[in-house]
């Protein structure tokens, strides 16, 4: 897939964990709709339950848990190293601002 979201919106410079998860909610988001997929069908996809958990990532109200990063990346069908790199970043940012660090 040729990634074309904007990813100027994700570059925050003062950010803190709960800036790391919507970022990173709406970015997948932003994905998820680029695959032409509901909640509903990643969510099934994924053997979960219901949607909601979809719907709280990509809202920022939790964290994704790290194995399903790449389950989520092959899905929508991203390039995994603009994905590591733009975790990377965000990551950093988001520990500097934890540690009071410019």
């Amino acid at each position: 897939m040729n990634d074309q979201r904007d990813v100027s919106t994700f570059n925050g410079s003062n950010m803190s964990r709960f800036d790391f998860n919507k970022r990173l909610g709406k970015y997948l988001k932003e994905a998820r709709l680029s695959s032409e997929m509901s909640q509903k069908e990643v969510s099934d996809h994924l053997d979960f339950s219901s949607a909601q958990f979809i719907s709280n990532i990509e809202r920022g109200k939790c964290a994704v848990p790290r194995y399903l990063l790449k389950e989520l990346a092959d899905l929508y069908d991203l390039d995994k190293n603009e994905f590591i790199s733009l975790l990377i970043k965000w990551s950093e940012k988001s520990l500097r601002n934890d540690l009071k660090i410019k």
